[in-house]
């Protein structure tokens, strides 16, 4: 049964909390709070874009319906020290809500942090976990996830704030048309609403930009946490990493976006803000 929580006083935007299965959830939804009163809303992969740059691993995703919710998971317990995760979801929710209301809408794709040797205790952690955890040449850690028929690996890297990132590359979308991009962005925000823990996002992979799930990790996660962010990957890449490299194919993008989105696609809205300049 659900615990409600009182509000987060530290909350930019008004925001619904609880207690589930362990983990403390908090929700912003459109149309009631910080979404409202904006009829430009931004094309879907101008939100996923967004994702990458906004700090305590929150995310703008979409619900079945299709609209916008700002939401984040942290892993919860009476006995844990959440108060630095606590702190940095409130300047992501304080990022994502001046994100929104900005007139420029064309974001700045976040770029991965260089490739690094990560510390020993999280190597030895790693190991702890009972995942096969592999080391490459360069020293960097990666893990294979448990996805049926396929090969996606989970690299770890460790991010300036010294937060540590958990990521599965999915598909480069650069190279695809407008409506390859809002197919993929609309998938992957779709999965984002219904995993925890796990957002999609765009980031910059050298000199390409590529769709991801990723989950931003503590600077000493536990091994309970690698756990929980590589199931949560794994099930991410069940649900959608065959179908965002389908969709990259310009008719079955435009056929997803006309059954997912029959009221309106965004970057086809003429009142909608720029999507991102890919």
């Amino acid at each position: 049964m659900n615990t409600v929580l009182p509000a987060f006083p530290a909350a930019p935007c008004r925001c619904r909390q609880c207690i589930a299965d362990n983990w403390l959830l908090l929700a912003a939804d459109d149309g009631e709070n910080a979404w409202s009163g904006d009829s430009r809303p931004p094309a879907w992969e101008t939100l996923l874009a967004w994702n990458g740059a906004v700090p305590g691993g929150v995310k703008f995703v979409l619900s079945p319906e299709r609209r916008v919710s700002l939401r984040a998971e942290l892993p919860w317990a009476e006995d844990r020290d959440s108060s630095g995760a606590m702190a940095a979801v409130t300047a992501g929710f304080a990022e994502a809500r001046r994100l929104w209301h900005q007139t420029d809408a064309s974001p700045r794709i976040a770029p991965l942090p260089p490739a690094a040797v990560l510390p020993a205790p999280l190597a030895q952690t790693c190991l702890e976990s009972g995942w096969e955890v592999n080391r490459r040449a360069d020293g960097t850690l990666v893990v294979g996830l448990d996805v049926p028929g396929g090969h996606w690996p989970a690299n770890l890297l460790v991010l300036p704030s010294n937060e540590i990132l958990a990521l599965v590359e999915l598909a480069t979308i650069g190279v695809g048309t407008t409506a390859a991009r809002e197919a993929v962005a609309m998938l992957l925000l779709l999965a984002g609403g219904a995993l925890r823990w796990v957002r999609p996002a765009v980031r910059a992979i050298g000199d390409r930009w590529a769709a991801v799930f990723e989950v931003l990790l503590p600077s000493e996660p536990t091994a309970a946490d690698l756990v929980d962010a590589w199931s949560g990957l794994s099930l991410a890449c069940r649900w959608c990493a065959a179908e965002a490299t389908a969709l990259l194919d310009a008719p079955a993008a435009q056929e997803y976006l006309r059954v997912m989105a029959p009221l309106s696609v965004p970057n086809l809205n003429p009142q909608t803000k720029a999507a991102t300049p890919w």
